[in-house]
């Protein structure tokens, strides 16, 4: 994921790399295709993934602040504001500021692997995991609130507007929940041709992506 300048790596073994991109990065491509102008030798033309972008980046190329920020593969990857938060199957999310690759804090709470997370400037975070929790988060204090337990599988997506949360799991289960008291307001399970997917709209519309 991009943080203005600096492109953020999460691997597979737990690892995040923050390597400072500067001004290196071209306002000329596709943006389906972000490709580094100094890396456009070692890819191909059109990339087809972000793997052959991440292996041709070298730390000799771009400063780099790398940290092993979980002891088990990272699930989920947000900003807010200027930190960026990071959830893993290690039941764990951490808050690092990118400038630096410093962990500012752990936030404890999960009991299973955290699959799905987002940020709002002023919320702070909400992370879904997979035995269905949700909680929300204050990235200032650490402090977390539970929701009522609603959902009974794995927590697919979350997103967040003004004053709505909707939350979907994997049994594609949708729930909609007041921001400010952290109550169900609807649970929706009929969905025609199902729900694979979630996305947040402005005056408090989710749109949900069908099969």
């Amino acid at each position: 994921m991009f943080f203005s300048k600096i492109l953020v790596v999460s691997r597979l073994n737990g690892a995040l790399e923050f390597l400072e991109l500067g001004d290196r990065l071209s306002h000329n491509v596709d943006t389906e295709n972000v490709v580094l102008p100094s890396m456009r030798r070692k890819t191909h033309s059109n990339p087809s993934s972000w793997k052959t972008i991440i292996n041709s980046v070298s730390h000799d190329q771009f400063p780099c602040h790398s940290r092993r920020a979980h002891s088990k593969t990272i699930s989920v990857l947000a900003t807010y504001k200027d930190l960026v938060v990071s959830g893993s199957y290690d039941n764990l999310l951490k808050v690092f500021r990118p400038q630096t690759g410093v962990c500012l804090f752990t936030l404890r709470g999960h009991s299973t692997p955290v699959t799905a997370l987002t940020t709002e400037r002023d919320v702070g975070a909400i992370s879904g995991c997979d035995d269905g929790e949700i909680r929300l988060w204050s990235l200032v204090s650490g402090e977390s609130n539970r929701f009522s337990s609603v959902h009974s599988a794995s927590i697919e997506a979350i997103v967040c507007t003004y004053s709505r949360i909707a939350s979907l799991d994997i049994s594609e289960k949708l729930c909609i929940w007041d921001r400010f008291t952290r109550r169900c307001l609807q649970c929706l399970s009929q969905f025609r041709g199902g729900c694979l997917g979630l996305t947040s709209m402005l005056n408090n519309t989710a749109v949900c992506v069908g099969r």
